[in-house]
């Protein structure tokens, strides 16, 4: 037996389009069947045969189904029956789709979304942002992976590597302990206590805005996490669960941020175990983009590094965490965790 007979295929055809992309396809009972994209090599047409030639020989292969709906009529429906997402994740599907994805790819059917057609859209989003575009792709990857679930596509045309993970520009560092401090003496009053929660609790600015009377215990400084504010579009919020439920826990505050937060309790927070203790300075939610910009003037102020952000803190709170195991007397005499009315 020659080389070339050992190589014949015995399952499908290939042949190279004009475009110079290779088109795989198949025929069982008479009825020839294309491969629901196109390969940029021979050798990846070659392993599709080969899957669907498995599949067969598995009896798990199932004829490929026409659908005519298209994208658009496709999308709120899917949408509609998600009933495993939180209210903020449906409002951003809802802006992604309405913005981004429907408005240049909502005519096409969905066997007619092509990996050139995504390509395309995809380079087009990138001129909005990196984030902008990764979000969306990732949204359209979803729902086509519920169409293939669904039985109305054979395959997710979605060829793009990386496409779904955004390019991190900001040059974020880790904040020095004195710098923290700095950040603390120019923040307003009204706000320094949340500061010294992100710094040395570790929550999130949606968990710390949704921290309540009752959440903290001012005799053994332990503040329990269990909320987390979300926004939604239009100005509105949503208080629901952290992103994980590793989130949910009980943080033991340091003596100085204790007592700051007490004080900051006394004056600024109104009555009530369901109040928020942090507000806005008029009443009212606190928005997160409030409260950076307020830190980015105190930071401004500190005359500290200007790469450090809210952010930052959190970092900040988990690296002072694994410090104060290794150094605990070096770092609990800092004056940067030490209060004024501590005795």
């Amino acid at each position: 037996m020659t080389e070339k007979t050992r190589r014949r295929r015995t399952f499908g055809a290939i042949r190279k389009l004009p475009s110079g992309r290779f088109q795989a396809s198949y025929s069982i009972d008479n009825v020839r069947y294309n491969a629901p994209e196109t390969f940029k090599t021979k050798t990846d047409a070659n392993l599709y045969l080969a899957t669907v030639d498995s599949d067969i020989t598995r009896q798990s292969w199932k004829a490929p189904l026409k659908s005519e709906l298209s994208l658009a009529a496709y999308a709120p429906r899917w949408l509609k029956n998600r009933d495993d997402i939180k209210a903020t994740t449906r409002d951003l599907y809802e802006s992604q789709l309405r913005l981004h994805i429907l408005p240049p790819l909502g005519r096409y059917r969905l066997e007619a979304i092509t990996p050139g057609l995504i390509a395309t859209w995809n380079r087009e989003m990138k001129s909005k942002g990196s984030t902008v575009a990764a979000q969306s792709y990732r949204l359209l990857r979803t729902l086509l992976n519920h169409a293939i679930s669904e039985g109305l596509l054979a395959s997710n045309p979605r060829t793009l590597r990386n496409a779904g993970i955004p390019k991190v520009k900001r040059e974020e560092v880790m904040p020095e302990v004195w710098e923290i401090e700095k950040i603390m003496e120019n923040t307003p009053e009204r706000y320094r206590a949340l500061v010294g929660i992100l710094a040395w609790g570790g929550l999130r600015i949606g968990e710390a805005l949704a921290l309540t009377r009752d959440s903290f215990n001012s005799n053994s400084g332990v503040l329990h996490n269990g909320v987390r504010v979300y926004r939604i579009s239009n100005g509105r919020i949503d208080l629901d669960t952290p992103k994980s439920e590793r989130s949910i826990r009980d943080i033991v505050l340091p003596d100085s941020v204790r007592l700051e937060l007490i004080e900051h309790l006394e004056r600024f927070t109104k009555p009530g175990s369901q109040a928020f203790i942090f507000e806005a300075h008029k009443g009212g939610y606190l928005s997160a983009s409030t409260f950076r910009e307020i830190f980015i003037a105190a930071r401004e102020r500190a005359e500290v590094r200007s790469v450090i952000y809210v952010h930052s803190l959190r970092a900040f709170s988990a690296t002072i965490a694994t410090s104060l195991v290794q150094q605990p007397a070096k770092l609990w005499t800092s004056s940067a965790i030490r209060h004024p009315k501590w005795p």
